[in-house]
């Protein structure tokens, strides 16, 4: 039914239009007083209803191409498959990749989530990853997948070493969520998000229409859709932190051991950016940037740049707070700066594993 639901809809709404037509024809016959005022209005009422669904209908289906934070919606998983285009090594990018470094310049290999792979980007030449591909003399991969965490990247990595994998610098990007995909209540609160939409409502589950009206009032009324970062300072204390970090150790090992160097990169939860209030997720920058600094991890901030701006100006669009082009541009420039200075003799010198 999902194949031909759109085409039932043409084929219902023909016939509302046929019958209402028929009516409005038969009132002209009828003389005038209450039941034919109300007979006439409720056939009106009912064709305007037929007209306002299939208008939404139609453009949701096949006009709106714009995603959502969290990729449950029917328009958002259109827009992924649209957009999302993925490469040899199986991540999105427009170029293949090859396992051998180059001998002439550096290769340069992001680990990330949905920030890195550029949720809410149309071209992927406009993320920060292809900017820089752009902009520098490095060799770039990208080897970020949306929903990624610390410890499914720490895997990533292991099994493209396992392929003989060749790079000079692995930088993995973080997302401050990364801890609450790895925490048991971060888990359990996006499975009862996403339970929401696994129901076997006929109509939801195949209207692009109703689905996005759907999705809306859940992100206006339903508290763990409309903040799903409330767990967000519970994630980084007791065993979820001992996890992340155990992560982060095992990734520098990991990473020192094969010869190559381990940079990470902050990069803030845009949406909460705001000129006129604090960033209510400051203490956890500090704790990172406190825990790198300890572990003798090369990283940067992007917190203190993108605050410049106003959440507004930096997500995808009103439904998805991924970053947006201005983002990936405001990244891309700082984050060269920072990858240009780690090149440098005596930064590598600095770099002492723990």
């Amino acid at each position: 039914m999902d194949k031909y639901f759109y085409q039932i809809c043409i084929a219902l709404y023909a016939t509302v239009t046929i019958v209402c037509a028929m009516y409005a024809v038969h009132f002209k016959k009828v003389r005038e007083g209450a039941v034919k005022t109300v007979a006439a209005n409720l056939v009106l009422f009912i064709f305007l209803i037929a007209t306002a669904y299939m208008t939404g209908e139609t453009y949701y289906r096949f006009g709106y191409d714009q995603s959502d934070s969290m990729n449950i919606t029917l328009t958002s998983l259109k827009w992924y498959q649209k957009h999302f285009r993925y490469n040899n090594f199986g991540f999105r990018d427009n170029i293949d990749y090859v396992v051998q470094a180059p001998a002439d310049r550096p290769r340069v290999s992001f680990l990330g989530d949905s920030f890195t792979a550029a949720a809410g980007i149309n071209d992927v030449d406009k993320r920060f990853v292809n900017l820089l591909r752009k902009s520098s003399p490095w060799e770039l991969h990208s080897l970020a997948t949306c929903g990624d965490d610390t410890l499914s990247e720490l895997k990533i990595v292991e099994e493209l070493y396992r392929h003989n994998y060749q790079t000079d610098y692995f930088v993995l990007v973080y997302n401050l969520n990364d801890a609450t995909d790895m925490s048991n209540d971060g888990r359990s609160s996006m499975r009862r998000i996403i339970s929401n939409y696994e129901s076997s409502s006929i109509f939801r589950n195949r209207s692009y229409f109703i689905d996005t009206m759907y999705y809306r009032y859940k992100r206006q009324h339903d508290p763990l859709v409309k903040n799903h970062f409330y767990l967000l300072p519970n994630d980084y204390q007791g065993e979820t932190w001992g996890r992340l970090t155990t992560a982060f150790h095992r990734l520098d090992k990991l990473v020192a051991d094969r010869g190559a160097r381990l940079l990470v990169v902050i990069f803030p939860l845009v949406h909460a950016i705001k000129k006129d209030a604090a960033y209510p997720y400051l203490a956890i920058h500090d704790q990172m940037n406190d825990f790198l600094n300890k572990s003798g991890i090369p990283h940067m901030d992007l917190l203190a740049p993108l605050q410049q701006y106003s959440g507004q100006q930096l997500t995808a669009n009103s439904y998805d707070g991924h970053p947006n082009e201005l983002a990936h541009r405001v990244a891309a420039e700082h984050i060269r700066d920072f990858i240009t200075e780690q090149m440098r003799p005596d930064a590598r010198q600095k770099h002492v594993h723990r």
